[in-house]
C-alpha cells in the first residue's frame, strides 16, 4: 500500500531533522514554503506537521510557528513523552518563567 502524501511530506522532514538539517531549536520554514516545495498543499504540510509533533520531534506555538524539538531516532525506542525535559531544561540559559495573572472561584452556573 502506498504512503498518502502527508506521510511522504513528513518522513522527508523526519529525515531532514535526523541529518541536522533542520537542528533543535529550529524553526521550520513556514507552511506556504513547504507546500510549495512538496508541491503539495498547506492542509498536507499541516497534517505532515501535526504527525510530527505527535513522534515529539516538533511543536507548534499558534502564529510563530513549528520549532523542532530533536531526532527521535537518537533515543531509541524511548518514548517521545518520557524523554521531555521542559522548556527551561530545552532553553537552558534563557530561563522560562511563570507568573499568576489572576485567579477566581465562582460556582457553575446550571
Amino acid at each position: 500500500m502506498s504512503k498518502s502524501k502527508y506521510e511522504k511530506v513528513s518522513i522527508e522532514i523526519q529525515r531532514r531533522i535526523h541529518d541536522q538539517i533542520y537542528p533543535p531549536m529550529s524553526r521550520l520554514p513556514d507552511q506556504n514554503a513547504l507546500a510549495e516545495e512538496f508541491g503539495v498543499s498547506r492542509v498536507t504540510i499541516r497534517e505532515a506537521c501535526d504527525r510530527l509533533a505527535q513522534l515529539g520531534l516538533v511543536y507548534k506555538q499558534s502564529g510563530r510557528g513549528t520549532y523542532v524539538l530533536g531526532d527521535v531516532a537518537a533515543h531509541g525506542d524511548e518514548a517521545p513523552e518520557s524523554r521531555f525535559n521542559g522548556l527551561t531544561e530545552l532553553r537552558g540559559e534563557q530561563h522560562v518563567t511563570s507568573d499568576l495573572l489572576g485567579f477566581n472561584v465562582a460556582m457553575p452556573v446550571l
